[in-house]
């Protein structure tokens, strides 16, 4: 049995015309299928608990929708050694879908789903708060300037016109440049693994990476694979805001590595301790302003159905 979460909201109507197409596709298929229509992230990770919290057997929860509802999703799990994720990608960014391989096109992304079989391990990222798991990720978490522009773009009405332009992307470069002049940096004290702890002066922003790209494909750690049971972490310090700006080119590019003012590190985990609150995000999803939180990979965790 395939169970459809899907956002119909989402994407200024895109993702319910991509979900009219599933379901003929999916009735053409003869496989049986239930749905279930949400309006927010809240509200898939509700249904993804009460699907999984009793589940007597394997089931397959397929997400209609972007990068917000596939976090909703992951975080609503219950048992993942009971799930297969799959995914048919309907929104503004779509980083999990590119950078786990899954095809824009709808037709194609079903028939991916169809034919994956068992589908392959693939890891995930856990968010920790006094040893308690808060929430999962599948491409990013991090704090400080990505963070605020999750923040407001989950609130920008520029958003939806840009979505409907199909240039949603574009909300993250502008709200970017907004942000990083007018924020406030931070001092970060920031633990790779078991290692001396590392303290890091006015800390633009910390990404811990699952997938190489975030916030519409700018790739923060290039070379980051979601199958290596390791995080990227991408910090940008101790360096003005202009130079920063100036730098930008290189981060789209993927090209940052080395520059003055970046500092790149893989790791299992990460523990993060800040002087003062500051914003944090989970796959774009602003989680409110932390401390202290503990970040780990959790190697293989998530069945993805995907050839």
């Amino acid at each position: 049995m395939y169970y459809f979460i899907v956002n119909e909201h989402g994407g200024s109507g895109r993702t319910k015309r991509t979900w009219q197409k599933v379901q003929k596709l999916m009735d053409a298929s003869g496989e049986q299928y239930k749905s279930f229509s949400t309006d927010s992230e809240t509200a898939a990770t509700e249904i993804a608990r009460k699907l999984t919290e009793n589940a007597a057997e394997d089931i397959r929860i397929i997400v209609v929708g972007g990068d917000g509802s596939i976090n909703g999703v992951l975080c609503g799990i219950q048992d993942f050694s009971k799930v297969s994720f799959g995914l048919i990608p309907s929104g503004s960014g779509n980083d999990f879908a590119r950078g786990m391989g899954i095809p824009h096109n709808t037709r194609k992304a079903v028939q991916q789903i169809l034919s994956a079989g068992d589908g392959k391990l693939v890891d995930i990222g856990c968010v920790e708060k006094s040893g308690a798991a808060l929430r999962f990720f599948g491409i990013s978490a991090g704090i400080g300037m990505d963070a605020i522009v999750c923040k407001l773009a989950s609130v920008s009405r520029l958003k939806a016109v840009l979505n409907h332009l199909g240039l949603g992307k574009f909300i993250y470069v502008i709200l970017t440049v907004r942000t990083l002049f007018s924020m406030k940096k931070e001092k970060v004290s920031v633990q790779f693994d078991d290692n001396e702890a590392v303290n890091f002066d006015g800390l633009i922003f910390l990404a811990t990476m699952n997938l190489r790209a975030e916030g519409g494909g700018v790739p923060m750690c290039p070379d980051a694979v979601p199958t290596d049971g390791k995080l990227s972490v991408c910090i940008a310090s101790g360096i003005s805001k202009l130079r920063a700006f100036l730098l930008f080119p290189k981060l789209i590019m993927g090209k940052h590595a080395g520059s003055k003012g970046f500092f790149l590190q893989d790791c299992t985990s990460v523990t993060i301790k800040t002087q003062n609150p500051m914003a944090f995000h989970t796959d774009g999803e602003y989680c409110g302003d932390v401390q202290a939180i503990c970040i780990k990979c959790l190697k293989e965790k998530l069945r993805l159905l995907s050839c």
